[in-house]
């Protein structure tokens, strides 16, 4: 499955064209953030039910359900824990033996991209789903902040039943 180019990539006038084609897709999907009148709303019944999907699971419950298959590649959707607009969902890896949890950014009304702010190539999903299911196939690039060692594995076993 191939990645949306970054909007940023677009000959100038063209990135117009690409957000709009992004809002009109994520307006088909049911897990995109709204945002109406200064409030959040978050639905999600698009993530919901899904079997990497694990709610407002708390981070320590999230690494239980991960350690409890542990294989490389092991995974889970949580509700954030500060569930703030921007880092609504954190996304928990397991690989060798160590926990990776991710935020889940809204990029504004455009999708979902993983990780902080300020990146120089960002990749942004329509979708959360669609997020998921293209780390399923790619490799997602892992960074252990303790020991900067780089790493990276496909998304290959949802934890939460």
């Amino acid at each position: 499955m191939r990645s949306p180019p970054a909007f940023n990539n677009f000959p100038r006038g063209m990135d117009d064209l690409y957000l709009t084609l992004l809002e009109t897709q994520a307006k088909t999907h049911n897990d995109v953030t709204v945002v109406s009148e200064g409030k959040q709303k978050s639905e999600n019944p698009g993530v919901m039910g899904r079997p990497w999907y694990g709610g407002d699971m708390e981070r320590s419950e999230a690494e239980t359900a991960l350690r409890r298959i542990n294989k490389d590649g092991c995974f889970l959707v949580r509700r954030s824990s500060s569930q703030n607009q921007t880092q609504p969902y954190t996304l928990a890896v397991l690989y060798h033996d160590h926990i990776y949890n991710i935020p889940i950014r809204a990029v504004g009304n455009h999708g979902f991209s993983l990780g902080k702010e300020g990146k120089r190539h960002e990749e942004v999903f329509p979708s959360v789903v669609h997020l998921i299911e293209h780390y399923q196939q790619e490799p997602l690039n892992l960074v252990n902040r303790q020991t900067s060692e780089r790493e990276c594995t496909a998304l290959l076993y949802p934890a939460v039943v």
